[in-house]
Protein backbone atom coordinates (compact mmCIF):
# COMPACT_ATOMS: atom_id res chain seq x y z
CA UNK A 1 0.00 0.00 0.00
CA UNK A 2 1.43 3.43 -1.18
CA UNK A 3 0.95 6.67 -0.95
CA UNK A 4 3.67 9.74 -0.85
CA UNK A 5 6.76 8.48 0.24
CA UNK A 6 5.34 5.93 2.85
CA UNK A 7 5.05 1.81 2.53
CA UNK A 8 2.59 0.07 4.78
CA UNK A 9 3.47 -3.35 5.02
CA UNK A 10 1.87 -6.00 7.32
CA UNK A 11 5.18 -8.74 9.10
CA UNK A 12 4.93 -11.39 10.52
CA UNK A 13 7.38 -13.73 12.87
CA UNK A 14 8.53 -15.20 9.59
CA UNK A 15 9.84 -11.67 8.45
CA UNK A 16 9.96 -9.08 11.12
CA UNK A 17 13.33 -9.58 11.64
CA UNK A 18 14.01 -7.80 7.87
CA UNK A 19 12.19 -4.44 10.22
CA UNK A 20 13.66 -5.13 13.44
CA UNK A 21 16.36 -2.19 13.32
CA UNK A 22 13.85 0.24 12.37
CA UNK A 23 11.21 -0.96 14.58
CA UNK A 24 13.76 -0.64 17.72
CA UNK A 25 15.00 2.74 16.85
CA UNK A 26 10.95 3.96 16.66
CA UNK A 27 10.33 2.45 20.11
CA UNK A 28 13.12 4.46 21.63
CA UNK A 29 11.97 7.81 19.54
CA UNK A 30 8.39 7.31 19.42
CA UNK A 31 6.35 10.90 20.78
CA UNK A 32 5.08 8.41 23.36
CA UNK A 33 7.10 5.48 24.54
CA UNK A 34 5.50 2.03 24.90
CA UNK A 35 7.97 -0.68 25.86
CA UNK A 36 5.37 -3.24 25.29
CA UNK A 37 5.08 -2.64 21.60
CA UNK A 38 8.98 -2.76 20.85
CA UNK A 39 10.69 -5.86 19.46
CA UNK A 40 11.97 -7.18 22.76
CA UNK A 41 8.36 -7.64 24.12
CA UNK A 42 6.29 -8.32 21.09
CA UNK A 43 9.15 -11.54 19.79
CA UNK A 44 8.61 -13.11 23.06
CA UNK A 45 5.18 -12.73 23.15
CA UNK A 46 4.17 -14.02 20.30
CA UNK A 47 6.56 -17.26 20.42
CA UNK A 48 5.00 -18.26 24.44
CA UNK A 49 2.16 -16.34 24.62
CA UNK A 50 0.02 -16.10 21.29
CA UNK A 51 1.01 -19.40 19.01
CA UNK A 52 2.01 -17.30 16.04
CA UNK A 53 -1.33 -15.17 15.33
CA UNK A 54 0.32 -11.43 16.18
CA UNK A 55 0.31 -9.03 13.30
CA UNK A 56 2.44 -5.85 12.61
CA UNK A 57 1.29 -3.10 10.72
CA UNK A 58 4.14 -0.80 10.37
CA UNK A 59 4.48 2.15 7.38
CA UNK A 60 8.08 3.12 6.67
CA UNK A 61 9.83 5.67 5.18
CA UNK A 62 10.62 4.73 0.83
CA UNK A 63 13.89 4.55 0.15
CA UNK A 64 15.23 5.01 4.10
CA UNK A 65 13.52 2.27 5.40
CA UNK A 66 12.86 4.91 8.24
CA UNK A 67 10.05 3.43 10.80
CA UNK A 68 7.37 5.24 11.20
CA UNK A 69 4.44 4.39 12.95
CA UNK A 70 4.02 0.75 14.07
CA UNK A 71 0.62 -1.18 16.02
CA UNK A 72 0.99 -4.72 16.99
CA UNK A 73 -2.73 -6.34 16.69
CA UNK A 74 -4.27 -10.05 17.14
CA UNK A 75 -7.70 -10.49 15.71
CA UNK A 76 -10.20 -10.79 18.68
CA UNK A 77 -14.00 -11.34 19.73
CA UNK A 78 -16.77 -12.81 21.79
CA UNK A 79 -17.64 -14.80 18.50
CA UNK A 80 -15.94 -16.78 15.46
CA UNK A 81 -17.64 -14.40 12.74
CA UNK A 82 -16.72 -11.53 14.96
CA UNK A 83 -13.32 -10.89 15.24
CA UNK A 84 -11.75 -7.73 14.99
CA UNK A 85 -8.49 -6.62 15.18
CA UNK A 86 -6.86 -5.46 18.66
CA UNK A 87 -3.56 -3.78 19.55
CA UNK A 88 -1.87 -5.85 21.93
CA UNK A 89 -2.57 -4.63 25.15
CA UNK A 90 -3.57 -6.34 28.35
CA UNK A 91 -2.57 -8.10 31.59
CA UNK A 92 0.79 -8.00 30.71
CA UNK A 93 1.44 -4.74 28.86
CA UNK A 94 -1.54 -2.54 30.33
CA UNK A 95 -0.22 0.11 27.24
CA UNK A 96 -2.17 0.08 23.87
CA UNK A 97 -0.32 3.66 22.69
CA UNK A 98 0.64 3.58 18.98
CA UNK A 99 4.52 3.90 18.14
CA UNK A 100 4.53 7.31 16.26
CA UNK A 101 7.91 8.89 14.99
CA UNK A 102 8.16 12.68 15.79
CA UNK A 103 8.40 13.77 12.27
CA UNK A 104 5.99 11.07 11.35
CA UNK A 105 3.10 12.65 8.47
CA UNK A 106 -0.23 12.28 9.37
CA UNK A 107 -0.81 9.77 6.52
CA UNK A 108 1.69 7.23 8.16
CA UNK A 109 -0.79 7.18 10.97
CA UNK A 110 -3.63 7.44 8.64
CA UNK A 111 -2.52 4.47 6.36
CA UNK A 112 -1.24 1.86 9.20
CA UNK A 113 -5.10 2.63 10.60
CA UNK A 114 -6.95 2.08 7.48
CA UNK A 115 -4.67 -1.33 7.12
CA UNK A 116 -5.88 -2.18 10.58
CA UNK A 117 -9.59 -1.47 9.29
CA UNK A 118 -8.97 -3.91 6.46
CA UNK A 119 -8.45 -6.74 8.25
CA UNK A 120 -11.69 -7.35 9.30
CA UNK A 121 -15.24 -7.28 7.31
CA UNK A 122 -16.34 -5.25 10.42
CA UNK A 123 -14.11 -2.39 9.45
CA UNK A 124 -13.54 -1.95 13.18
CA UNK A 125 -10.10 -1.37 15.20
CA UNK A 126 -10.24 -1.75 18.94
CA UNK A 127 -7.32 -0.12 20.74
CA UNK A 128 -7.34 -0.73 24.90
CA UNK A 129 -5.66 1.00 27.03
CA UNK A 130 -4.47 3.89 24.60
CA UNK A 131 -3.19 7.18 25.78
CA UNK A 132 -6.55 9.63 26.64
CA UNK A 133 -5.32 13.16 25.47
CA UNK A 134 -1.83 12.64 24.54
CA UNK A 135 -0.19 13.80 21.23
CA UNK A 136 -0.69 10.29 19.22
CA UNK A 137 -4.62 10.48 20.55
CA UNK A 138 -4.72 14.23 18.74
CA UNK A 139 -3.57 13.23 15.29
CA UNK A 140 -5.46 10.29 15.85
CA UNK A 141 -8.43 12.18 16.14
CA UNK A 142 -7.35 15.07 13.42
CA UNK A 143 -6.86 12.04 10.65
CA UNK A 144 -10.10 10.38 12.08
CA UNK A 145 -11.92 13.63 11.20
CA UNK A 146 -10.55 14.09 7.98
CA UNK A 147 -11.46 9.93 6.87
CA UNK A 148 -14.86 10.32 8.49
CA UNK A 149 -14.12 7.44 10.70
CA UNK A 150 -15.74 7.43 14.09
CA UNK A 151 -13.47 7.19 17.59
CA UNK A 152 -15.60 5.68 20.49
CA UNK A 153 -13.81 6.40 24.05
CA UNK A 154 -15.14 3.67 26.69
CA UNK A 155 -13.50 2.04 30.19
CA UNK A 156 -12.17 5.92 30.38
CA UNK A 157 -9.81 6.38 33.90
CA UNK A 158 -6.43 7.24 34.53
CA UNK A 159 -3.55 5.91 36.80
CA UNK A 160 -0.40 7.43 38.92
CA UNK A 161 2.17 8.82 37.23
CA UNK A 162 5.93 10.23 37.96
CA UNK A 163 6.52 13.32 36.53
CA UNK A 164 10.50 14.19 35.35
CA UNK A 165 12.63 17.31 35.86
CA UNK A 166 12.14 19.73 38.53
CA UNK A 167 8.47 19.26 38.60
CA UNK A 168 9.00 15.68 39.40
CA UNK A 169 11.63 16.15 42.26
CA UNK A 170 9.42 18.87 43.77
CA UNK A 171 6.30 16.04 43.87
CA UNK A 172 8.56 13.48 45.65
CA UNK A 173 9.63 15.64 48.29
CA UNK A 174 5.85 16.80 48.78
CA UNK A 175 4.79 12.79 48.79
CA UNK A 176 7.52 12.17 51.38
CA UNK A 177 6.41 15.26 53.47
CA UNK A 178 2.79 14.51 53.65
CA UNK A 179 1.08 11.96 56.17
CA UNK A 180 1.36 9.03 54.49
CA UNK A 181 4.81 9.66 53.38
CA UNK A 182 5.72 10.49 56.78
CA UNK A 183 4.57 6.99 58.23
CA UNK A 184 6.22 5.20 55.46
CA UNK A 185 9.52 6.52 56.23
CA UNK A 186 8.26 5.63 60.15
CA UNK A 187 7.71 1.70 59.03
CA UNK A 188 11.12 1.97 57.59
CA UNK A 189 12.76 3.16 60.88
CA UNK A 190 11.12 0.33 62.83
CA UNK A 191 12.13 -2.62 60.03
CA UNK A 192 15.97 -0.93 60.93
CA UNK A 193 15.76 -2.10 64.30
CA UNK A 194 15.49 -5.80 63.24
CA UNK A 195 18.48 -5.49 60.82
CA UNK A 196 19.97 -3.90 58.08
CA UNK A 197 17.72 -2.47 55.57
CA UNK A 198 19.25 -1.81 52.35
CA UNK A 199 17.89 -0.46 49.07
CA UNK A 200 19.60 -1.47 45.33
CA UNK A 201 18.75 -0.72 41.77
CA UNK A 202 20.31 -3.16 39.19
CA UNK A 203 22.89 -1.28 36.82
CA UNK A 204 24.08 -3.78 34.58
CA UNK A 205 22.22 -7.49 32.41
CA UNK A 206 23.67 -9.69 34.63
CA UNK A 207 22.20 -7.99 38.06
CA UNK A 208 19.13 -7.57 36.24
CA UNK A 209 18.46 -10.93 35.77
CA UNK A 210 19.69 -12.03 38.86
CA UNK A 211 17.16 -9.81 40.13
CA UNK A 212 13.99 -11.76 38.20
CA UNK A 213 14.99 -14.58 39.49
CA UNK A 214 14.97 -13.51 42.90
CA UNK A 215 11.45 -11.64 42.18
CA UNK A 216 9.86 -14.98 40.53
CA UNK A 217 11.07 -16.63 43.79
CA UNK A 218 9.45 -13.87 45.75
CA UNK A 219 6.47 -13.56 43.62
CA UNK A 220 5.61 -17.47 44.61
CA UNK A 221 5.94 -17.09 48.03
CA UNK A 222 3.20 -14.87 48.26
CA UNK A 223 -0.97 -15.23 47.49
CA UNK A 224 -0.10 -15.40 43.90
CA UNK A 225 1.80 -18.82 44.52
CA UNK A 226 -0.86 -19.89 46.84
CA UNK A 227 -3.23 -19.62 44.27
CA UNK A 228 -1.32 -20.88 41.35
CA UNK A 229 -1.26 -17.98 39.24
CA UNK A 230 2.31 -16.49 40.16
CA UNK A 231 5.04 -16.55 36.59
CA UNK A 232 7.17 -19.01 37.84
CA UNK A 233 3.86 -21.70 38.04
CA UNK A 234 2.99 -20.91 34.39
CA UNK A 235 5.30 -22.52 31.72
CA UNK A 236 4.45 -20.27 29.13
CA UNK A 237 4.67 -17.02 30.98
CA UNK A 238 7.83 -18.26 32.74
CA UNK A 239 9.63 -18.27 29.53
CA UNK A 240 8.05 -15.02 28.27
CA UNK A 241 8.99 -13.44 31.04
CA UNK A 242 12.39 -14.19 31.06
CA UNK A 243 12.77 -14.35 27.21
CA UNK A 244 11.73 -10.91 27.36
CA UNK A 245 13.45 -9.33 30.00
CA UNK A 246 16.22 -10.96 29.06
CA UNK A 247 16.43 -8.69 25.69
CA UNK A 248 15.35 -5.44 27.50
CA UNK A 249 17.99 -5.91 29.63
CA UNK A 250 20.63 -6.60 27.36
CA UNK A 251 19.45 -3.52 25.59
CA UNK A 252 19.43 -1.77 29.30
CA UNK A 253 16.06 -1.13 28.84
CA UNK A 254 15.38 -3.09 32.02
CA UNK A 255 15.71 -2.05 35.83
CA UNK A 256 15.68 -4.29 39.15
CA UNK A 257 14.74 -2.25 42.16
CA UNK A 258 15.05 -4.51 45.81
CA UNK A 259 14.40 -3.57 49.27
CA UNK A 260 16.30 -6.34 51.60
CA UNK A 261 16.41 -6.62 55.61
CA UNK A 262 19.26 -8.41 57.09
CA UNK A 263 20.00 -9.58 52.96
CA UNK A 264 16.83 -11.16 52.47
CA UNK A 265 14.47 -9.35 49.96
CA UNK A 266 11.70 -7.84 51.31
CA UNK A 267 10.00 -6.48 48.13
CA UNK A 268 11.15 -6.34 44.39
CA UNK A 269 10.14 -4.28 41.73
CA UNK A 270 10.91 -4.65 37.93
CA UNK A 271 11.15 -1.99 35.12
CA UNK A 272 11.09 -1.51 31.74
CA UNK A 273 12.00 1.31 29.88
CA UNK A 274 11.01 2.74 26.24
CA UNK A 275 12.99 6.23 25.21
CA UNK A 276 13.39 8.31 28.69
CA UNK A 277 10.60 6.97 30.37
CA UNK A 278 10.41 3.81 32.68
CA UNK A 279 7.26 1.67 33.37
CA UNK A 280 6.56 -0.12 36.55
CA UNK A 281 5.83 -3.45 35.07
CA UNK A 282 5.82 -5.82 37.97
CA UNK A 283 6.03 -5.60 41.99
CA UNK A 284 6.19 -8.66 44.74
CA UNK A 285 7.18 -8.40 48.57
CA UNK A 286 7.05 -10.45 51.29
CA UNK A 287 3.34 -10.50 52.93
CA UNK A 288 4.61 -11.15 56.55
CA UNK A 289 5.92 -7.32 56.13
CA UNK A 290 2.58 -6.08 54.86
CA UNK A 291 2.08 -4.29 57.51
CA UNK A 292 5.14 -1.53 56.89
CA UNK A 293 3.88 -1.09 53.37
CA UNK A 294 7.34 -2.99 52.07
CA UNK A 295 5.86 -1.76 48.43
CA UNK A 296 5.43 1.62 48.82
CA UNK A 297 8.88 2.23 50.82
CA UNK A 298 10.25 0.70 47.60
CA UNK A 299 8.34 2.90 45.27
CA UNK A 300 9.65 5.92 47.39
CA UNK A 301 13.52 4.83 46.19
CA UNK A 302 12.37 3.83 42.93
CA UNK A 303 11.26 6.94 42.22
CA UNK A 304 14.70 8.87 43.33
CA UNK A 305 16.25 6.39 41.24
CA UNK A 306 13.84 7.63 38.25
CA UNK A 307 14.67 11.37 38.75
CA UNK A 308 18.76 10.40 38.65
CA UNK A 309 18.23 9.20 35.30
CA UNK A 310 19.47 11.73 32.27
CA UNK A 311 17.00 12.83 30.35
CA UNK A 312 13.89 11.13 32.55
CA UNK A 313 11.03 12.19 31.44
CA UNK A 314 7.86 10.03 33.27
CA UNK A 315 7.17 6.99 34.69
CA UNK A 316 4.11 5.13 34.20
CA UNK A 317 2.75 3.12 37.98
CA UNK A 318 0.75 0.48 35.06
CA UNK A 319 -1.35 0.10 38.25
CA UNK A 320 -4.89 0.24 38.36
CA UNK A 321 -6.72 4.12 39.43
CA UNK A 322 -6.85 3.56 43.32
CA UNK A 323 -3.96 1.28 43.69
CA UNK A 324 -3.01 2.72 47.12
CA UNK A 325 0.81 2.45 46.78
CA UNK A 326 1.33 3.79 44.13
CA UNK A 327 -1.26 6.96 45.25
CA UNK A 328 0.90 7.75 47.80
CA UNK A 329 4.12 8.28 45.85
CA UNK A 330 3.00 9.65 43.00
CA UNK A 331 0.17 12.33 42.26
CA UNK A 332 0.02 13.18 38.58
CA UNK A 333 -2.10 10.89 36.47
CA UNK A 334 -1.87 8.95 33.24
CA UNK A 335 -5.44 9.05 31.74
CA UNK A 336 -6.37 6.16 28.91
CA UNK A 337 -9.10 4.65 27.63
CA UNK A 338 -10.28 1.82 24.97
CA UNK A 339 -10.43 3.39 22.01
CA UNK A 340 -12.97 1.99 18.90
CA UNK A 341 -12.56 3.13 15.41
CA UNK A 342 -15.00 2.54 12.23
CA UNK A 343 -17.18 3.54 10.03
CA UNK A 344 -20.37 2.60 8.89
CA UNK A 345 -23.76 0.16 10.01
CA UNK A 346 -21.34 -2.74 10.03
CA UNK A 347 -19.24 -1.46 12.38
CA UNK A 348 -21.99 0.27 14.31
CA UNK A 349 -23.53 -3.16 14.76
CA UNK A 350 -20.09 -5.15 15.74
CA UNK A 351 -19.41 -2.35 18.39
CA UNK A 352 -22.83 -2.44 20.17
CA UNK A 353 -21.79 -6.09 20.63
CA UNK A 354 -18.47 -5.44 21.59
CA UNK A 355 -19.33 -3.17 24.07
CA UNK A 356 -21.83 -5.59 25.87
CA UNK A 357 -19.48 -8.62 25.61
CA UNK A 358 -16.98 -5.89 27.12
CA UNK A 359 -19.16 -4.89 30.15
CA UNK A 360 -19.97 -8.48 30.89
CA UNK A 361 -16.26 -9.33 31.26
CA UNK A 362 -15.67 -6.21 33.54
CA UNK A 363 -18.79 -7.06 35.73
CA UNK A 364 -17.29 -11.03 35.95
CA UNK A 365 -13.85 -9.91 36.55
CA UNK A 366 -14.54 -7.13 39.27
CA UNK A 367 -16.77 -9.77 41.17
CA UNK A 368 -13.86 -12.58 41.07
CA UNK A 369 -11.83 -9.92 42.50
CA UNK A 370 -13.78 -9.30 45.48
CA UNK A 371 -14.21 -12.70 46.19
CA UNK A 372 -10.41 -13.21 46.53
CA UNK A 373 -10.13 -9.77 47.95
CA UNK A 374 -8.24 -8.36 45.78
CA UNK A 375 -8.11 -5.24 43.60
Amino acid sequence: MKQSALTVTIYDQTNWQEVEAEWAALTQEAIEPNPFFGPAFIKAYQRHMTKGRLKLIMARETGSGRALATLPVLMKGPLPLLKVPQGLAGNYGPLGTLLLAPEAPKEALEQVIETALQLSPWNMLVLPFHSNGGLVQAQLKEVAKTRGWQVARSQETDRAFQRGGEAGFEALQQALASKSGKRIQRYGRQLQKQGELAFSASSTAEEALEGLEAFLDLEQKGWKGHQGSALIQRSNALAFTREMFAQAAQNQQARVDQMTLAGEPVAIKLWLAAGKRWFGWKTAFNEAYSKVSPGTQLLFYSSAVNLRDPGFNGADSLTSTDNRMANVVWQDRFEHATLTIGSGLRFTFANAILTQASLAKQYAVAKIKGLLGRR
